[in-house]
């Protein structure tokens, strides 16, 4: 017992070292290396307020979001829906959905027994508890009936609609007001072009936790080589995000986890005497 408790004790403190820089092992790399560039990375949200639409028996009540004067190209990174207010006598009657174009989600389907109200109801990718697990009235951060990602990577300017069917009689509701959130990437270029930086950082991974696609920001004073490399828990490498020399500047990392397993990792930046180690957590 005494053995089994030494040998544990010393595979963790090898993994800190590891992980801190002061052992490099030579390990194999399971996951290409993202494509390094430097995109803009920001968001927008947008709500529809004061709507008072009725939702009526066996009929699709719709409303449209318009997102417009992004950035052009941009690409949607993660999305977000908030059904802010929703008033309704029997929430399992209902199925929302939300369109773009002709990718759609389903949000919501006969969730909530005879419950009422769907009230400041946000559906993430990143959160805990599935909507299908929730209680009426829905309020707080929930998973949407199947993950909004399948939205990731597509244009986010255009018409966004939310469809909220009643499929049963007896019970009716009204729509008040509903947001969305998009994510997204736009065109790549230097951040912070104006000035250099003053000292090196490696910045939080946002968002985080993650599904699937992150971005890792660091700061660089004066030209050198620079490493920045993703590990499990365990302290194998599952990616090589940047491996080379780079000119003084701010960069952003696009990480994608898509391959990779929900859990928690680490991902450590080296340059010259300077180095750092993240912690950050994919969810799917």
């Amino acid at each position: 017992m005494r053995l089994k408790i030494l040998i544990s004790f010393i595979s963790f403190f090898l993994i800190g070292l590891f992980l801190f820089g002061f052992i490099d092992l030579n390990v194999n790399r399971e996951y290409s290396s993202s494509e390094l560039y430097i995109p803009v990375h920001d968001s927008i949200t947008i709500c529809r307020n004061g709507l008072n639409k009725p939702i009526s028996d066996n009929q699709s009540t719709f409303d449209t979001i318009n997102i417009s004067g992004l950035p052009i190209p941009s690409t949607i990174m993660m999305v977000e829906v908030t059904l802010d207010t929703i008033i309704h006598t029997w929430d399992a009657d209902l199925e929302i959905i939300l369109w773009k174009g002709s990718v759609l989600d389903t949000l919501v389907r006969d969730r909530g027994g005879s419950g009422q109200n769907f009230i400041g109801t946000n559906l993430t990718d990143t959160a805990i508890v599935s909507i299908a697990n929730g209680v009426a009235p829905f309020t707080g951060y929930y998973r949407a009936e199947y993950p909004l990602s399948i939205f990731n990577g597509i244009d986010p300017s255009g018409d966004w609609i939310l469809d909220i069917y009643d499929d049963a009689p007896g019970d009716q509701g009204v729509l008040q007001s509903w947001c969305i959130t998009i994510h997204y990437e736009g065109p790549s270029g230097i951040v912070n072009q104006s000035s250099t930086p003053k000292e090196y950082s490696l910045s939080q991974n946002n968002p985080n936790p993650f599904n699937p696609i992150t971005n890792i920001k660091f700061d660089i004073p004066e030209e050198g080589f620079v490493s920045l490399k993703v590990y499990d828990v365990v302290g194998k490498e599952v990616a090589t995000l940047v491996n080379e020399v780079k000119p003084a500047g701010s960069y952003i990392v696009k990480f994608d986890g898509s391959n990779l397993s929900n859990g928690v990792y680490y991902y450590k930046m080296q340059t010259g005497d300077f180095f750092e180690v993240r912690k950050m957590v994919l969810i799917k």
